[in-house]
């Protein structure tokens, strides 16, 4: 990859929907009682009669409901990897650059924060976690609308606030075009050979692509076994690519360097479902071994592009510890109540990660030499901590779900309209129903 700039996102969004009318919470169907006394039932036509009701099953035969929870110690976790990435960028990746992209008075301090960068290995793996349990069960029109509602309408915000920050960089580095700033709304301005106007917006792209994949299992139909097998043969490829590089088209879609990461999620969730089973423990220990390696090639391939020595047993500790976490996460062994107090801070994280960088580094070049660096350093994290809060709550909260909801009914409107004007018919000529409008193809199992 080209420059280590920042986070990506997924969120724990999606709760456990109540059984559909006239089902109690434990999704058996309640029973509809008709009066003895009901007049004239020999009037009645066949289409009339009262409908015989399947009687609930007893007790001792219902199958017990699924572990389901919100995890928000997942939600703290995204924050805490928000956090080492600001401070990746503003402590270490400003000063290293040369010429500088920012002077923050800061180089360094304690070679801590050179590591922040692993916060994006953290990011992915919460990625493969959550956006499992936002497919699971969905019909794929529906995790698209969803994917959609829930990261651009901030995501264009960001774009349009930051390309008007970088106009009044004294120092004239960062400089946007209008065609510029309208490819980049896409999102994926990479896939046009156009300049990103942040840096951070290369894991957008790479967490597009894993959305992608997810929506071909949503298509192919969400199962326990297929979903293991999707991630299984993912992990094989992308160590397969290490030693038979796979083609170019290939690499751009299945980024193989960071496939393991949202396999490693995927498997914990379906351990936290499932519980710690043989044929999840398996590739998830392959996976894990998988990431230590690649984060260390990595590690050493950024120590001699910054000239800053990167210690590979490090990286493989804070990589390894991310998998230690997520296993007790998993296993429900950690389980820290007072998380849900600060959760909200987890809502914080993809407006931060959107705003931090850039409009951060003209904030600093703005205030160097005239403010004490540490009143500086205070000044620059609580303008853009308020500016991700307002984006989360002005535009996250109030437009995310309605945008995907209005995305859903018009994909089912012309979905409507392509039917009524007749069968249609795949390019091998069989009959095909919209994903949107056919009954789901997966079974009756969920994640949480």
């Amino acid at each position: 990859m080209g420059n280590v700039d920042s986070v990506t996102t997924s969120v724990l969004e999606e709760a456990v929907r109540p059984a559909p009318g006239g089902s109690n919470t434990d999704g058996f169907q309640t029973p509809v009682t008709t009066r003895s006394s009901d007049p004239a039932p020999s009037h009645r036509t066949a289409e009339h009669q009262p409908r015989p009701v399947a009687q609930a099953k007893p007790p001792h035969h219902r199958r017990p409901a699924p572990h389901r929870r919100r995890y928000h110690e997942v939600d703290l976790l995204r924050f805490v990897a928000a956090i080492a990435v600001v401070g990746f960028h503003y402590f270490f990746r400003a000063s290293v650059q040369d010429p500088a992209f920012a002077h923050t008075g800061f180089s360094d301090p304690g070679g801590v924060f050179r590591y922040g960068y692993l916060g994006v290995d953290l990011f992915f793996v919460i990625s493969g976690f959550v956006i499992l349990n936002s497919a699971w069960q969905k019909r794929p029109s529906a995790f698209v609308a969803s994917r959609i509602g829930r990261l651009y309408p901030a995501f264009w915000v960001a774009v349009t606030l930051t390309a008007l920050v970088l106009a009044m960089d004294p120092n004239h580095r960062f400089t946007v075009t209008v065609s510029q700033y309208l490819v980049n709304l896409t999102m994926a301005p990479k896939l046009f050979d156009v300049g990103q106007i942040d840096g951070v917006y290369w894991t957008l792209l790479v967490e597009l692509k894993f959305y992608l994949l997810v929506l071909g299992l949503c298509m192919l139909g969400m199962t326990l076994k297929r979903v293991l097998g999707f991630a299984v043969g993912w992990l094989a490829i992308s160590i397969w690519h290490a030693f038979v590089p796979l083609t170019s088209a290939l690499k751009q879609l299945l980024v193989p360097e960071w496939a393991p990461y949202f396999v490693a999620g995927i498997l914990f969730a379906l351990i936290a479902r499932e519980g710690w089973q043989k044929r999840y423990a398996i590739p998830l220990v392959v996976a894990s071994g998988w990431s230590v390696y690649l984060a260390i090639g990595f590690a050493a391939r950024a120590s001699d592009l910054h000239d800053a020595p990167l210690s590979p047993y490090v990286v493989a500790g804070v990589v390894g510890g991310v998998f230690v976490l997520f296993a007790l996460i998993a296993s429900h062994k950690l389980q820290a109540r007072w998380a849900a107090k600060v959760a909200f801070l987890g809502g914080l994280t993809y407006p931060l990660y959107l705003l931090h960088e850039n409009i951060g580094f003209v904030l600093f070049e703005l205030g160097h030499g005239r403010v004490n660096r540490w009143l500086l350093l205070a000044g620059v994290l609580a303008v853009v901590v308020t500016a991700a809060w307002l984006l989360h709550v002005l535009v996250e909260n109030r437009f995310a779900a309605p945008f995907a909801r209005l995305l859903r009914t018009r994909w089912e409107a012309v979905a409507r309209v392509a039917l009524d004007r007749g069968p249609l018919h795949d390019a091998t000529g069989r009959q095909w129903t919209p994903p949107s409008m056919s009954a789901p193809a997966w079974g009756t199992a969920r994640i949480f």
